[in-house]
């Protein structure tokens, strides 16, 4: 699977796949593109990102829990930017929100 390392805690993998944003979606009650749209992105979203990404590492961490980790990432110095930009990477990588490496980008590859 493809994942973006992030330090906040402590080090986790942050993994989209499409049970992930489907949860994000369903809890955000929007789809991805408008939730990572820059009129909606707050706390709320990174916090919802932040579950939905680390969530198939640790399937019992609800949105509070991830709350709290942010803040005490916030709390030790870290920096929100990090945690958008990991975010971004991780998305990125999944696939989800652009081309991808997967049969559609491959048969059009072959083309």
């Amino acid at each position: 699977m493809r994942y973006e390392e992030i330090h906040l805690d402590k080090p986790r993998k942050l993994r989209y796949d499409f049970n992930a944003v489907a949860d994000i979606e369903q809890k955000a009650d929007a789809g991805i593109g408008e939730i990572m749209s820059e009129k909606k992105i707050g706390f709320n979203v990174i916090r919802l990102m932040i579950w939905g990404g680390l969530k198939w590492e640790d399937p019992k961490l609800t949105p509070a829990q991830a709350g709290e980790i942010l803040q005490k990432f916030l709390e030790g110095g870290g920096d929100i930017t990090y945690i958008s930009v990991l975010i971004t990477k991780a998305l990125e990588k999944s696939g989800i929100l652009g081309k991808g490496e997967g049969k559609n980008a491959q048969t059009e590859a072959a083309k």
